[in-house]
């Protein structure tokens, strides 16, 4: 599961722009523009978190702080569900799971894309995808469903995720793509849900905070 993501999402559903220039004033805007150019800079420069010195984190964070102040989620759960809708790829991640993949037990293996999806249907995934120095890649999925709630006490959006089923698929070998008709290796995983606030949302970026506190970008 992760801890704390940051991601950025790729292909969202979302039509409306939440934080505009009709509820915001220009100066807001640009603020918030900045804050988070800035913000994906220091993501990148650190490796996802992999990386990232004790200063950096701590700036980052400080403007994760700023854009979770400003925000505020529109009322109602269809813009929850259609907001979330889409596949993001994790920026930053604090997350001991995830941080440890920087160091693979395979000689020269490296981790490529962290990502989650989120499907209008209510299916979700976790895909972490492996390269290995000559071409070859494998994914590793786990595969869930997802439902909007709401943080009474804070009225951001949250939501479940319950987790249903891992797979393990070579996806390429040399460079070149794996043969479609090679099966995963799946297993089915007990059931549990996890539940995860959306403290900041917009057609470009989704900072989770998850019930251990912990943040995240994508």
């Amino acid at each position: 599961a992760m801890d704390a993501v940051v991601a950025s999402n790729a292909t969202t559903n979302v039509t409306d722009e939440h934080l505009s220039r009709d509820e915001f004033g220009m100066e807001d805007v640009n603020k918030q523009s900045s804050v988070k150019q800035e913000l994906l800079k220091l993501a990148a420069s650190g490796n996802r978190g992999f990386g990232a010195s004790a200063a950096a984190r701590s700036r980052l964070l400080n403007l994760v702080s700023q854009l979770e102040a400003a925000f505020q989620a529109p009322p109602g759960e269809a813009w929850r569900s259609a907001a979330i809708t889409g596949s993001w790829a994790v920026v930053f991640t604090t997350s001991p799971d995830l941080v440890s993949l920087d160091r693979l037990p395979l000689p020269g293996w490296r981790t490529a894309r962290i990502g989650q999806a989120f499907e209008a249907n209510g299916d979700a995934r976790n895909e972490i995808e492996f390269v290995s120095p000559l071409g070859s890649r494998i994914n590793q999925t786990v595969g869930c469903t997802w439902s909007p709630e709401q943080n009474v006490a804070t009225e951001a959006p949250r939501y479940a995720l319950t987790f249903r089923s891992s797979s393990t698929r070579l996806a390429g070998v040399l460079g070149f793509d794996a043969p479609a008709a090679l099966p995963p290796f799946s297993l089915p995983l007990p059931t549990a849900t996890g539940m995860f606030e959306a403290s900041y949302l917009d057609n470009d970026l989704l900072i989770q905070r998850t019930q251990a506190g912990g943040r995240g970008i994508n």
